[in-house]
């Protein structure tokens, strides 16, 4: 439904100098279709179709293929504003930054809501990523090839969150960001087909992501102090996206109670990148589910009472 104008909001570039790669991961709709009768005698698409290996893969095989300076992704189902490009090479290179990081917006059919890039700059990239002050997904951001090469960084072939090993690799070797504070990327959630529900067997893919990018950083980082640190960091990460994002979804699995309880034996209470709300959630967790349901409703009523 989507590919086409993907491709198109490409092509529409303010910036001359696209190369255009189009994986087509195994689609069995029209998909293949589409790209061949729109996009097969355009010479600055090239087209690639594979059978199905989740979305890693697929984006492994286009880095393998990008012969420019920088790397982009586009998800079919989103799009991009005309002078996206070319504000983002602009702030790349103004500075000679590592990563240019620009805002978003997100569509969800009823209202259209504008999120900003919220960087702290006293803390490195990798930091920022790790704290989710840098959105998870490789879009909005443009990368350098040459560091891709150079680290030999790639998508895993994790059935979820795969995008966190390319980053953590990729903002492990770099020292400085660009920031575009414009929403320059269209994430069109009204048109995704991801599964947004939540069950026993996602959950486990969660957590198993999460550990592995966990051993991932134990791997990469050589200074015993340094790692600590950010492996302290890297607990609030599973905090947030391990344990309150399965419980806003509804999920009751008593596996959200055992991670809770393990960061708690961890010193998590203790952690500086926590705000007071987020430590009384994890007591109310670690007392049960009511508690936990009933201190966000307070926390939401207090908000709304200081705003």
């Amino acid at each position: 439904k989507s590919i086409v104008r993907a491709i198109n909001s490409c092509l529409l570039q303010s910036y001359q100098h696209c190369e255009v790669i189009a994986i087509n991961d195994g689609s069995t709709d029209n998909t293949g279709a589409l790209l061949k009768s729109n996009f097969s005698n355009n010479k600055n698409i090239i087209i690639i179709n594979k059978k199905n290996e989740g979305v890693g893969k697929a984006r492994n095989a286009g880095l393998a293929l990008a012969s420019g300076d920088y790397v982009y992704f586009l998800d079919a189902d989103d799009y991009l504003d005309e002078n996206s490009i070319q504000l983002m090479v602009e702030a790349i290179e103004s500075v000679h930054a590592d990563v240019a990081i620009s805002g978003y917006k997100m569509l969800t059919g009823r209202e259209t809501m504008y999120v900003k890039p919220s960087i702290d700059h006293d803390k490195t990239p990798l930091d920022n990523f790790i704290i989710d002050r840098i959105v998870s997904s490789p879009w909005a951001k443009l990368f350098r090839k040459s560091i891709i090469i150079e680290n030999n960084i790639e998508f895993s072939a994790h059935k979820i969150m795969e995008d966190g090993f390319f980053n953590i690799q990729y903002f492990s070797a770099t020292r400085s960001l660009a920031i575009v504070d414009l929403p320059l990327y269209n994430y069109d959630k009204s048109l995704s087909t991801s599964t947004v529900g939540m069950n026993s067997e996602k959950l486990e893919n969660i957590f198993s992501s999460l550990n592995a990018q966990k051993k991932m950083l134990t791997n990469i980082m050589s200074n015993k102090h340094e790692l600590n640190r950010v492996l302290a960091l890297f607990d609030v990460r599973i905090l947030r996206l391990g344990i309150w994002f399965p419980l806003q979804s509804g999920c009751r699995d008593e596996q959200l109670k055992v991670k809770n309880r393990e960061l708690m034996k961890n010193g998590i209470l203790l952690n500086p990148c926590l705000g007071l709300h987020e430590r009384l959630k994890i007591i109310a967790l670690f007392m049960g589910y009511g508690y936990y349901a009933l201190s966000v409703k307070l926390i939401e009523s207090l908000k709304k009472l200081v705003a």
